[in-house]
């Protein structure tokens, strides 16, 4: 084999791999179609990009008009990375800057869950979000509102001038609510829908308060007399607003305290729930009560101006009461000694009382009333020595010192007499 065969075949192999190569490069990645229904196109014309996330992943490949009047915008990708699209992803028209006319590109915004769309599927509506251009909106405003924007513009200008570097700043600390107020524009053109009711909510209130602008004005006039009053309040207010912080931590504690009363009440409502039944009752039958109380309340308010009356001579006689009050009191401890010793005798005072006064209530009667027997009651031997000697050994003087129950002969089950104290009374008097 020659020297330029062998050449040739090196070549051949060369391009054969270069050619191999190049397929898998071109045909590595294959293409996708997908429909995007948009409610307006937004300038966009074929060839304009589409991307994910600022990075390209095809192009617009054709613009039709359905027969809703809707434009369906037929895109074609060439990424694999994010093919295929679930449902719920969102499709937009985007600016790239405010000069020029073609400079429309379609942004996507994956969705992570839902249903994949097939090849050649269709991105619905409520999913795509349309671009609002600026000649639309100046277009909007009339004559005089233009004018007005066009002098707030200039005069701006002139309010920025020399203060470019507090503009900054002030932009600066304005970025998180910029973002913020971005973000919530953002979902609010998210949920058209939402936004059509809000704005007809509006217009419905705004009709309204157009009906009632008598009212209204009053309205506006009280708020104006109520701001009044607060400015010339200033110095209280200033004051209110000083002592708020103590005032709210002695309120943080007071509730602070509450809480744990909370915890500590928390067993008793649990025990006190069996009596919520008749609880609940007498609160039930409370507006009865008191209507029926009604006239006795009458009746005791009558009786206020005598009872004030009465009550305006108290002092005046606590003030002579009390020294009786006092003595009474040392009266009833001297005697409280002498009320023990005579208790016991409470029933031979009684007893005495009953049968001195109106004699006994037993005994024998004739034609000519009461009368009793009087036996003589003797022993054996007893009249030896004659009636002297019984006088002397059965009869006795000086018994003043018997002892309760001892005035009378002692019962057999010794029940007298009673014995209470031997300094009160002498056993030697009683009866035998």
């Amino acid at each position: 084999m020659g020297e330029g065969k062998v050449r040739g075949a090196a070549l051949a192999a060369v391009g054969l791999v270069a050619i191999a190569i190049l397929a898998v490069v071109l045909l590595g990645k294959s293409s996708h179609t997908m429909n995007i229904r948009f409610l307006d196109a937004g300038q966009l014309v074929r060839g304009d990009l589409v991307e994910v996330s600022g990075r390209a992943i095809g192009s617009v490949s054709d613009i039709t008009l359905t027969n809703d009047n809707q434009a369906n915008v037929k895109v074609k990708t060439k990424n694999d990375d994010f093919w295929p699209f679930k449902e719920g992803t969102v499709a937009g028209v985007r600016a790239v800057g405010l000069s020029g006319v073609a400079n429309r590109y379609v942004e996507i915004t994956p969705s992570a869950t839902g249903a994949d769309i097939p090849d050649g599927g269709t991105i619905r509506p409520t999913d795509t979000r349309t671009i609002v251009d600026l000649d639309e909106v100046l277009t909007a405003l009339d004559a005089p509102t233009r004018a007005k924007l066009k002098r707030l513009i200039h005069e701006g200008a002139d309010v920025f001038h020399g203060n470019a570097q507090d503009a900054n700043d002030a932009i600066v600390y304005a970025n998180p609510a910029i973002a913020q107020g971005s973000a919530l524009l953002s979902e609010a053109d998210r949920d058209e829908a939402a936004v059509g009711r809000l704005v007809s909510t509006a217009a419905t209130v705004s009709t309204t308060l157009a009906q009632r602008r008598g009212a209204l004005q009053g309205s506006i006039t009280n708020t104006a007399r109520t701001l009044a009053a607060l400015a010339a309040e200033r110095s209280a207010l200033q004051d209110s607003l000083v002592r708020a912080p103590s005032t709210l931590r002695q309120a943080m504690h007071t509730l602070q305290l509450t809480r744990s009363t909370l915890t500590s009440v928390r067993p008793v409502l649990r025990e006190l729930q069996p009596t919520a039944k008749p609880l609940a009752e007498v609160l039930r039958l409370l507006p009865t009560t008191g209507r029926d109380l009604r006239p006795a309340i009458g009746q005791l308010r009558d009786l206020i101006p005598a009872l004030t009356k009465a009550l305006k001579g108290v002092p005046a006689l606590d003030k002579a009461a009390r020294p009786a009050l006092s003595a009474t009191s040392t009266a009833l401890k001297t005697a409280l000694p002498i009320a023990t010793g005579l208790r016991p005798y409470s029933p031979d005072a009684i007893a005495g009382l009953f049968n001195g006064f109106t004699g006994t209530t037993a005994g024998y009667y004739d034609a000519n009333g009461h009368y009793a027997r009087v036996p003589l009651i003797t022993g054996p031997g007893a009249l030896s020595g004659g009636l002297g000697s019984v006088a002397k050994t059965q009869l006795s003087t000086g018994n003043t010192a018997r002892c309760p129950g001892g005035a009378v002969e002692p019962a057999g089950d010794k029940s007298n007499p009673y014995i209470p104290d031997p300094s009160l009374c002498n056993p030697a008097h009683d009866q035998k």
